[in-house]
């Protein structure tokens, strides 16, 4: 059985359209199911869609046509204030523009979206120390954003979403500004911040961080033209199903 079969459905969408006046069709027809454990690679050439849809994922802009449904609610039925709440609570966003405040330091920025949180302070600073640490940032702790090279603003964006520890992650070319050394780091970072009742969506144009990935949607003139399970999931599907003969074989996997 594969993991799309065993996993959950957190997000799916059906027949999906986004146009604008007076005859831009950004998205067609758009139909796809996400599931939660999975890292989802969005790829496409540009215009082709990615940045429209990623915004129709996160809430922050709405189909023309179609259906978006979230655990299996109809996102189009809630309450602007019910959608606000699903997205502070669920949703995570590490913009391509980062949407850091500049005159805010690294460890207020990181800091920021956690004030509503019922954690003590003690629990906020050790909880951003920890993300600062992770992306190599710990160090420019209290320097403000405005001082960053475009790289650190990157790094910081993104410790700002892992601190959420947001159930649907959305990234917009997370690793676009970085280095080779600080793009594989980061990479394996979001991948590694995947739980099983958590996904991570990166729109990009790496093919590297799409191989890297359990599913790969690609789009092209608004529409879906490849949606296909990854590698990465087979070699994890197949070490599942070595290690079930392994126990088969030497009678682990039965009862006493």
């Amino acid at each position: 059985m594969s993991s799309k079969q065993t996993a959950s459905e957190v997000i799916r969408l059906e027949h999906i359209c986004r146009s604008y006046p007076p005859s831009t069709h950004a998205l067609q027809d758009v139909t796809l199911s996400l599931y939660a454990g999975h890292s989802v690679a969005i790829t496409g050439q540009s215009g082709s869609g990615k940045s429209t849809l990623l915004g129709i994922l996160g809430l922050l802009d709405q189909p023309t046509e179609g259906t978006y449904l979230f655990d299996g609610e109809d996102v189009a039925r809630f309450s602007s204030t019910k959608r606000a709440l699903l997205r502070r609570k669920s949703l995570g966003f590490i913009f391509q523009s980062f949407n850091l405040i500049d005159y805010l330091t690294v460890c207020e920025n990181v800091m920021f979206p956690l004030d509503n949180s019922t954690l003590t302070m003690q629990e906020k600073n050790n909880l951003v120390d920890t993300q600062l640490e992770r992306v190599g940032l710990l160090h420019r702790t209290m320097v403000k954003t405005s001082d960053l090279s475009g790289g650190e603003r990157q790094r910081v964006a993104i410790a700002r979403a892992l601190a959420c520890k947001p159930r649907v992650l959305l990234c917009d070319e997370p690793t676009g500004n970085l280095d080779t050394c600080n793009s594989d780091h980061i990479l394996q970072l979001l991948l590694s911040s995947v739980t099983s009742d958590s996904l991570v969506i990166i729109v990009t144009h790496d093919s590297g961080i799409a191989k890297a990935c359990d599913q790969h949607i690609v789009l092209r003139d608004g529409c879906i033209v490849g949606n296909d399970i990854t590698q990465a999931v087979m070699v994890k599907n197949s070490e599942h199903t070595r290690l079930a003969a392994q126990l088969l074989t030497t009678g682990e996997g039965h009862n006493a």
